[in-house]
Formats: C-alpha cells, sequence, structure tokens
C-alpha cells in the first residue's frame, strides 16, 4: 500500500473523494495535465497514540479550485488517480453537488425536525414520518424559488430556516379566514 494509491473502500468496490486541509498531501510527486497532482499523504497522528502501527504515506491525487472567485482554496484528495478517466474539474462538481445533499439534510435534521429521534414506533409509521418531512422540506424550498423568482434573487442565498419560521407561523396562525366561522360555511340551503 505504502507505493501505490489509496485502495478502494474495503468490500466496497468505491473510491474516496474527500476535503482536507491545505497542510496536507505537500510531499508532491507528480503535476498532471489538468491541474491536479500526485503526493503523497502521511497516516493519521493519532493512530499511533491508539495503538495501531502507522501505515505508510499512500500516493492521492489532489485537486485545488476556488469557487467563485472566492479566496479561499477547496482542496480535494482522491483515490482516483487517473486524470484522463476522471477529469479533476469533473470531479470537483461532483464533490459540490455531494455537499448541496449534506445541507439538505442538515436543512431538515437540524432545523425543520427539531427533535433528535423519530417518534413513530412501526415500520410504517416512520416511513410515514420521513415522507412527511420530505414533503415539508419540498414545499418549503419550493416557495423560496418562487420568492426568489418574484424578487429576482437566488433561491439558494435566501435562508431556508427564515422561510421555515415564516411557514410554521402560517400554519400555526393562520390569519384571513377560519374554518369555524360562519362566513366559512355553505350558506344554508344551498346544498
Amino acid at each position: 500500500m505504502g507505493s501505490g494509491p489509496l485502495p478502494p473502500a474495503p468490500g466496497r468496490g468505491t473510491h474516496l473523494l474527500w476535503r482536507i486541509e491545505r497542510r496536507k498531501a505537500r510531499r508532491v510527486q507528480d503535476v498532471l495535465p489538468d491541474g491536479s497532482y500526485l503526493a503523497r499523504i502521511e497516516a493519521n497522528k493519532h493512530s499511533k497514540a491508539a495503538g495501531t502501527v502507522k501505515a505508510p504515506p499512500a500516493l492521492v491525487r489532489v485537486i485545488e479550485y476556488r469557487v467563485d472567485g472566492q479566496a479561499d482554496i477547496v482542496r480535494l484528495i482522491t483515490s482516483l488517480t487517473d486524470h484522463e478517466r476522471y477529469p479533476a474539474e469533473e470531479l470537483a462538481v461532483l464533490y459540490a453537488r455531494r455537499w448541496e445533499i449534506e445541507l439538505v439534510f442538515d436543512e431538515i435534521k437540524t432545523h425543520q425536525r427539531g427533535r433528535p429521534v423519530l417518534r413513530s414506533q412501526t415500520p410504517d409509521g416512520v416511513r410515514q414520518e420521513i415522507y412527511a418531512h420530505l414533503i415539508v422540506h419540498h414545499a418549503t424550498r419550493d416557495l423560496l424559488e418562487e420568492a426568489a423568482r418574484l424578487h429576482h434573487s437566488i433561491a439558494e442565498r435566501t435562508s431556508f430556516t427564515r422561510a421555515l419560521h415564516v411557514v410554521r407561523r402560517s400554519v400555526i396562525s393562520p390569519s384571513g379566514f377560519s374554518p369555524l366561522s360562519p362566513q366559512a360555511g355553505p350558506t344554508p340551503g344551498t346544498l
């Protein structure tokens, strides 16, 4: 393992692509035509403390880029070392797309749900509760998209948490009418 690329995840046939700190993977072995480079990365220094044998340095491919002209450099490492089969730009786009789903999970788990666990006690109940959370999230995101369209802005730059608070307020205390008021019901004799 010391001289080759990181192996796929054990028994899964998958490779790794993740973000690392700037000071990691600095032992450059070769610069590739797409701007990425091969480097050696040391095993975690905490592995010694845990009583395990420290693995030799592994060969990884490093991809660096900036997002929307920001000053910070995003640095990814991957076990996909073939730059022709796996272009750096394509991997960076896939990483960004993967991060978007993490943001959705955060919106649902941290902001929308509000409880650490699901309340349902049966598999059907759990499925129903998860579907309900997904539907509420989708509806809230649709409202954000519509509001952004009306105000000529970008939905991704609006606050999901604020939108969720607006939705909750409008559901908890609807303004305009009450379904129990006489005006809301059918007029006698019109059925």
